[in-house]
């Protein structure tokens, strides 16, 4: 709903299926913490002025939106892990009959833009401190043996970007073993969950 889209009440309507108040200029739309797009979300602020963000290569879309978002409003954003996906677009589906057949399009309609103007993150966002944990057998998430999140709490702690490499992990206390072969890649359970450590050799 920026500006272009707003030009056009009656064509975004259309497009989004929501239906326009012209009383409040704003298109209404059912969302957990209110009923129009726009709501003040001020009074669920945590006040929050740096967060830390453990990501993957997996890390996209919304999760990207979220960390460029913040950034937007200059809210500090650490990033622990892997350089990111890079979806800084989404898509609108749209439905089609046509005879006998129904086709679903969901063609790349906007990209996201932070409060700064910012969306050029197609190659994804590089992290502060780069880690591949996926050559670790791990334990659950949060615990001690989970390098990522003991990494961003000893950065917390001790106020100092950790100096870091693949082979030095264990000097953060951690229980963690190398995966060495294909033979040594043992499931591990993550809270109901069943992980394959990938074999990078």
């Amino acid at each position: 709903y920026n500006d272009s889209r707003m030009a056009d009440p009656a064509k975004t309507q259309k497009q989004t299926g929501n239906t326009y108040d012209r009383e409040k200029a704003l298109f209404y739309e059912n969302f957990s913490y209110g009923d129009y797009y726009g709501a003040d979300l001020k009074q669920y602020a945590l006040g929050l002025q740096n967060i830390y963000v453990l990501t993957t290569g997996s890390t996209a879309s919304s999760s990207e939106a979220v960390i460029n978002g913040l950034r937007g409003i200059d809210i500090g954003v650490t990033l622990i892990g892997e350089k990111t996906n890079g979806k800084n677009v989404g898509m609108e589906a749209m439905q089609s009959t046509i005879g006998n057949y129904t086709y679903l399009f969901a063609p790349i309609t906007f990209y996201s833009e932070n409060a700064k103007g910012f969306k050029d993150y197609a190659d994804g966002f590089t992290p502060d401190v780069e880690f591949d944990d996926s050559q670790y057998l791990l334990g659950d998430f949060g615990t001690s043996d989970d390098i990522l999140s003991k990494i961003a709490f000893l950065w917390i702690v001790n106020g100092n970007k950790p100096n870091l490499s693949m082979s030095r992990a264990n000097t953060f206390g951690t229980t963690v073993r190398k995966i060495k072969s294909k033979s040594d890649r043992t499931p591990v359970q993550y809270n109901g969950m069943i992980a394959f450590p990938e074999d990078k050799n």
